[in-house]
């Protein structure tokens, strides 16, 4: 879905702790592909849609930093008037550690950021 973004690695070429699952840089075949995978290489200064970024602060797959330095980036190179939003999760992991308040609170953010990116009114 445009605008939400799942944060991979920053740069699986260096993070090879999941080369069983996502490929081995030093393979030809595998170096192509992982090459694609480098979101936060391929931030450019443009006019980018509204984006919320979700960041686990206990997250041992996906390091926190990782969304936090490309929510950096896009904040940094965005030339348009739409919002780059961080969300953290406190307390909690990589798509685990969440209590049902914390669903609860991360379904009405994403919603309420979905409705005002596509300028929806509330129903009355």
């Amino acid at each position: 879905m445009r605008g939400l973004i799942q944060i991979s690695q920053l740069d699986m070429l260096r993070h090879t702790s999941m080369v069983e699952e996502f490929g081995d840089p030093s393979l030809p075949g595998d170096f192509e592909s992982l090459m694609q995978w480098r979101s936060y290489h391929h931030i450019m200064p443009s006019v980018h849609p509204p984006v919320m970024i979700q960041v686990g602060d206990d997250d041992r797959v996906t390091l926190p930093f990782h969304g936090y330095k490309t929510l950096a980036a896009l904040q940094t190179d965005q030339l348009g008037r739409a919002q780059i939003l961080p969300q953290v999760a406190w307390s909690a992991g990589h798509s685990q550690g969440f209590d049902l308040e914390q669903r609860i609170e991360t379904h009405a953010r994403q919603h309420l950021f979905l409705r005002r990116a596509l300028r929806l009114t509330p129903d009355r």
